[in-house]
């Protein structure tokens, strides 16, 4: 009966053993099956956050010091023996360091870094060139000359009829200087622009700041063609612009992601951001506005104008998202968004503008849209 009883005794603490393994076996499972999914959340942040760094021979340089041309670098370049260059390989001056940064984007290069030098590179008008990546190293400041700009419709930087151009500037800045284009040596405008978009295709514009234009912080329209194309504007800010923190004059497949438009004053619209064709042969086709923080704008924050479109115009297709819109005023009431149609006779199909999940404080304009979809 005592040997009947121990084995059943023995039978149970094995059943029980079997089992706490099988219940350490799982939690170990667990514990991996959790590790991998941490692991993988790791690896696809590092590459979402991947910078291109320079190679050692590229490496930027802390200088306030004037620098001479390295021919031998300049020269690898221009052979086409190396696709990568640094901007100081053309020289730096603290006055006016224009032709080195231009001939920098006219080398060839596939990538151009731009060091940091102690002192901004203070330039005239810049002119970007097709099939290149340049990066802005944090801290570059790319400042307007002081005399310079006396044209009307001289941008800081500019691209007309270029593709595939990638800016990279994380802690950059373009920066002009809108107070002198009021004074008496300047001729009056608004269309001195930080960074200017003529016709371009296949642009990639991330993080910089665009600061104190005499016109907009950042102009997207026509050129030899008569819209851009293919466009992405990413985690850029626009601060202190005398017309426009963005304007969107002609686009078809644009996105503003993630961006600041902040503080814009001086000449109508003074919005953060305007799209707003010009011709009625212009198109504002596939574009989104995106987690964008528009606020402290003497005007609405974004607006939608078609006033020059007539029964000829490509209908529109814009979506507005997840954007904060706030503070933005005219001195005598709060202004959020304003969507304008042309006139009555041609709002028949206007086409599209989607509304989505936004914080919009303060008056919402709706005028002649009847040949709208919402």
């Amino acid at each position: 009966m005592a040997e009947s009883l121990s084995g059943t005794v023995r039978r149970i603490l094995a059943v029980g053993s079997v089992r706490q393994e099988r219940i350490v076996l799982r939690i170990r499972m667990i514990h991996l099956i959790r590790l991998a999914v941490v692991i993988s959340s790791v690896l696809a942040l590092q590459n979402c956050a991947r910078v291109i760094e320079p190679p050692e021979d590229v490496a930027f340089v802390n200088t306030t010091s004037n620098l001479l041309p390295d021919s031998l670098l300049i020269q690898a370049v221009l052979r086409g023996e190396r696709s990568d260059a640094n901007a100081s390989w053309w020289g730096f001056s603290e006055t006016n360091a224009t032709s080195m940064l231009q001939d920098a984007i006219n080398s060839g290069a596939k990538v151009v870094f731009v060091p940091k030098m102690g002192q901004p590179w203070t330039v005239d008008p810049l002119f970007l060139a097709s099939n290149q990546e340049i990066v802005f190293e944090r801290g570059v400041t790319v400042l307007a000359r002081k005399g310079s700009f006396k044209g009307r419709f001289e941008d800081l930087v500019a691209a007309e009829g270029k593709e595939n151009i990638i800016i990279r500037g994380y802690g950059a800045k373009f920066e002009m200087r809108r107070e002198d284009y009021v004074g008496p040596e300047y001729v009056r405008g608004e269309w001195r622009h930080c960074l200017a978009l003529h016709g371009a295709k296949n642009i990639r514009i991330y993080g910089l700041r665009l600061v104190k234009a005499g016109g907009d912080g950042l102009f997207i329209g026509e050129g030899p063609d008569n819209f851009c194309s293919n466009i992405l504007i990413q985690d850029v800010e626009c601060d202190s612009n005398y017309r426009q923190g963005i304007s969107v004059i002609s686009a078809k497949g644009l996105t503003i992601e993630n961006c600041r438009l902040t503080n814009t004053y001086g000449t109508a619209p003074q919005a953060g951001i305007d799209l707003e064709p010009d011709a009625p042969y212009h198109q504002l086709v596939d574009c989104t506005i995106r987690g964008c923080y528009i606020t402290g704008n003497r005007y609405y924050g974004i607006v939608v104008s078609m006033i020059k479109y007539d029964s000829s115009s490509t209908p529109v297709s814009i979506r507005i998202e997840e954007c904060w819109v706030s503070e933005n005023s005219d001195g005598s009431q709060m202004l959020a968004l304003a969507i304008v149609g042309p006139a009555p006779q041609f709002t028949n199909k206007l086409g599209t503008v989607y509304i989505v999940n936004n914080n919009l404080f303060g008056l919402q304009l709706f005028r002649n849209t009847s040949g709208l979809s919402f």
